[in-house]
């Protein structure tokens, strides 16, 4: 018997709250053991990247950008990293969903 861990429900974190995707879809996480949904993650679309760029602009003109520009580089190393390492992580879980 295999005990199957569910994914808690996620939405899309943009201009600093946690919002559903702006057409509520979502994408099924299988369980490749068992073949069975254990959760579900946003699908995210055009519209969501497009709201999220313009928070993020708004974001880099506040203060003129200086939060960012005067934060020391392993500041910026650190969050960069991090996004990285979701995008990858990201990357690959797209290609075994669609294999």
């Amino acid at each position: 018997m295999v005990a199957t861990a569910k994914i808690p429900q996620r939405q899309l974190f943009i201009d600093g709250d946690w919002r559903a995707p702006a057409l509520g879809r979502r994408l099924p996480v299988i369980n490749p053991t068992t073949e069975t949904s254990i959760g579900g993650i946003p699908a995210g679309t055009s519209e969501d990247v497009d709201v999220a760029v313009a928070a993020t602009r708004v974001a880099l003109k506040r203060n003129r950008g200086r939060d960012w520009s005067r934060s020391p580089g392993a500041v910026r190393a650190k969050y960069l990293r991090a996004i990285a390492a979701k995008v990858l992580l990201s990357c690959c879980f797209r290609v075994q969903v669609q294999q």
